[in-house]
C-alpha cells in the first residue's frame, strides 16, 4: 500500500487554483519576505492544509507533500488513538482513487501532468505465529548496512538502514507505534529520489496517473520483496506458545 508522496506540477491553472483553495478556505500562506526584509524559504511561499505541505515554488511549481493514506483517513474521520489521522488500517487502490478524485475536484490536479519525486509504499503482516520484536531483532543488515534502531516511533519497536538522497528501508512494528493491542510488522521502503525506481517500477514514466496502474502495485509488491532477498536475517525463530 501507498503513504507518503511528493509530487509536482507546473500546470499554472493547477496552481492558481490551489492559491484560490487556500484563500477560500483561510489557509495561511507563508510570506517569503520577513519584516526585517530576509528572503524566506528561498523564496518560496509554504501553506498547510489536513496534513499537506503545498510549497509555491518561485520558479512557479507547486509541489505537494503528504500521506496518501492518512489524508483519505483525516477527510473521512478516521483518527487514531491521539485524535489524529492514522494510517495503520487497509489503504486499497479504490482508496487511492478516492484520492485521485478529490485532487482533481479540489486542487485540479491533473494526473498526467503532475510528477512523482519521493514514494513510500510497503505492506503490514498480522496474526504472526511469531512475535514482532522477535522478527525484527533478527534483521542484522540491508545491502551491506545495519539495521539502525528507529528513534521516532516514540514506544515502538523499529529499525531502518538509509541511503541519504536514495531510499530507506525500514521494519517496524506499526501496532506500538500507535498503541494498539494487537501487533502489525510493517515492512517499508522510500524511495527519496524517484530515480532508484524510475525504470524498475514505472518504466520511465514518473506521472502521477502511473499510481493506478494495477501494474504499477504488482510491480512495487515485486520490488519490496526483493529487497528483502537483501537483507541478512538471522533465521531463528522461536514460535509464539498458545
Amino acid at each position: 500500500m501507498f503513504d507518503y508522496i511528493s509530487i509536482s506540477t507546473k500546470n499554472a491553472e493547477t496552481k492558481s487554483h490551489i492559491e484560490k483553495f487556500c484563500i477560500n478556505n483561510n489557509i495561511d500562506i507563508e510570506s517569503t519576505v520577513s519584516d526585517q526584509g530576509e528572503i524566506l524559504n528561498s523564496g518560496n511561499r509554504i501553506a498547510y492544509y489536513t496534513g499537506i505541505k503545498i510549497i509555491f515554488v518561485f520558479n512557479g511549481c507547486v509541489k505537494l507533500m503528504f500521506s496518501l493514506h492518512k489524508l483519505y483517513n483525516d477527510i473521512h474521520g478516521v483518527l487514531g488513538i491521539k485524535n489524529e489521522p492514522m494510517n495503520h488500517d487497509t489503504f486499497d487502490y479504490y482508496k487511492l482513487q478516492y484520492i485521485f478524485n478529490w485532487l482533481v475536484f479540489n486542487f485540479h490536479i491533473k494526473p498526467l501532468e503532475t510528477y512523482i519525486h519521493q514514494i513510500e509504499f510497503g505492506f503490514n503482516l498480522t496474526n504472526l505465529p511469531i512475535d514482532t520484536k522477535s522478527i525484527i531483532n533478527l534483521f542484522i543488515s540491508y545491502k551491506g548496512k545495519t539495521f539502525n534502531k528507529l528513534e521516532t516511533l516514540g514506544t515502538g519497536n523499529g529499525i531502518h538502514v538509509i541511503f541519504p538522497k536514495y531510499y530507506r528501508f525500514k521494519v517496524y512494528d506499526k501496532a506500538l507505534q500507535y498503541g494498539l493491542p494487537n501487533p502489525i510488522l510493517r515492512i517499508e521502503y522510500k524511495a527519496l529520489r524517484i530515480k532508484p525506481i524510475e525504470n524498475k517500477i514505472f518504466k520511465g514514466d514518473t506521472r502521477l496517473y502511473k499510481l493506478l496502474d494495477i501494474q504499477t502495485w504488482k510491480d512495487c509488491k515485486s520490488y519490496i520483496l526483493e529487497q528483502i532477498d537483501f537483507c541478512i536475517i538471522f533465521d531463528q525463530f522461536t514460535p509464539l506458545t498458545i
